[in-house]
């Protein structure tokens, strides 16, 4: 059973600061090209923010907001009608950053898991 996820590190948030293909959001306050500059500044700051929503297992607020825009299914369909859109949401990067993080982590349960041995 998961119950807390386990602390990550600086070096951990510098790897994924420094090698992941991050999209600057338009929701973004900090821009992307900044964080990547400023790595080492960022790297500590963004280990705390994550680790302080793993001990209190919950994701704050402040990053939960996106900028979510319509794209349209596929080429043809009617541009008047809803249904033929599908919801995009563009999230800051930093929850990128820590989705990645918890990411890490459920995967490492999940193939640490007794039951996947059965499947």
């Amino acid at each position: 059973m998961l119950s807390q996820l386990s602390p990550t590190t600086a070096d951990e948030v510098w790897k994924v600061l420094t090698t992941t293909r991050l999209k600057q959001s338009p929701t973004d306050i900090l821009p992307t090209s900044l964080l990547r500059s400023s790595v080492d500044v960022f790297t500590p700051v963004i280990a705390h923010i994550a680790n302080l929503s793993f001990a209190e297992c919950r994701f704050p607020a402040a990053f939960k907001t996106a900028q979510v825009l319509p794209l349209l299914k596929k080429p043809g369909l009617d541009k008047e009608q809803m249904s033929s859109y599908r919801p995009i949401s563009n999230l800051t990067t930093v929850s990128k950053v820590i989705e990645l993080l918890v990411l890490v982590r459920l995967r490492l349960h999940l193939l640490a898991s007794p039951n996947l041995s059965r499947l």
